[in-house]
């Protein structure tokens, strides 16, 4: 009896060793497949990472665009009232009172959508220099005028929350 249990001790214990080595086949045929699920788990991370970064680059440039935007609406209206005050400018010299009617009505309303965005237009004439708010473009000498009296503006300027954000350009009487 000894005997038979021996036996069976044996049996049981190749039983076990057969099971064990193809339960290690199993799995050494499963490493296979682990590699690959590897290799495209790292392939899918390094997309995902080149995808995260394209988007902050994104994120990047649209603040940077959003920081920027009041700046581009600043500049339009500005260009806006420079194109009406050369026509208004231009309406002056000319001899017919509905032109210059007609622009200094553009102008006033040029100067209004100005002031929607926070603008205030430097374009005064007859008032004296102010290297602040006014540059010099070309100077005059003329009699019975005040010495540093802006004579003629040329071209407009800008303050903007009460920050010269571009100068205005005018002639002025130097003695």
């Amino acid at each position: 009896m000894l005997w038979k249990r021996k036996e069976k001790v044996q049996e049981a214990e190749q039983v076990n060793k057969q099971e064990i080595d193809q339960s290690s086949l199993d799995s050494l045929a499963l490493i296979p497949q682990i590699l690959d699920a590897l290799t495209k788990i790292e392939k899918t991370q390094k997309e995902t990472s080149l995808q995260l970064e394209d988007l902050d680059e994104l994120l990047q440039e649209s603040k940077e665009v959003q920081e920027k935007s009041p700046m581009i609406d600043l500049d339009c209206a500005m260009l806006l009232c420079d194109v009406v005050y050369e026509f208004y400018d231009f309406a002056r010299d000319c001899s017919s009172l509905d032109l210059d009617n007609q622009a200094k009505m553009m102008f006033n309303r040029s100067k209004k959508i100005a002031q929607a965005y926070g603008l205030e237009i430097i374009h005064e004439e007859t008032v004296l220099f102010n290297e602040m708010l006014y540059t010099a473009k070309e100077t005059v000498n003329l009699d019975g005028v005040l010495d540093l009296l802006i004579v003629k503006v040329l071209k407009c300027g800008y303050l903007h929350e009460n920050k010269v954000i571009k100068k205005a350009t005018a002639v002025v009487n130097k003695k």
